[in-house]
């Protein structure tokens, strides 16, 4: 289970999972909520990143689109697809917190 905070949660910050991962100059940083995750497909969210050279516009790109996808009723997402796989019909988006962070890796 992914770990949720708010009000009624028991998980605290200091419970998240450190990752440390070496990057390179020229690498794309990009971290999203799964309000992006169970909207959008990885090719979608590469082509996206290949396409526009400028991370805040990426930033925003790609919550906007994750956001009409999440409201969506027909559009198969990632989302939509796994919960077939578990034979549960939940046609379209999931709307969710959506949340994009976008760096470029320089010297």
């Amino acid at each position: 289970m992914p770990f949720q905070l708010g009000t009624d949660s028991s998980d605290r910050p200091e419970h998240a999972e450190r990752v440390e991962v070496p990057v390179e100059v020229g690498d794309v940083v990009l971290l999203a909520t799964d309000g992006v995750w169970d909207n959008m497909f990885e090719d979608e969210i590469k082509n996206m990143v290949e396409e526009i050279d400028v991370p805040q516009e990426v930033a925003n790109r790609l919550a906007e689109k994750a956001i009409r996808i999440g409201r969506s009723e027909g559009q198969p997402t990632p989302f939509s697809m796994r919960a077939e796989e578990q034979g549960l019909f939940h046609p379209g988006g999931k709307l969710d917190d959506v949340t994009v962070v976008v760096a470029y890796v320089s010297e």
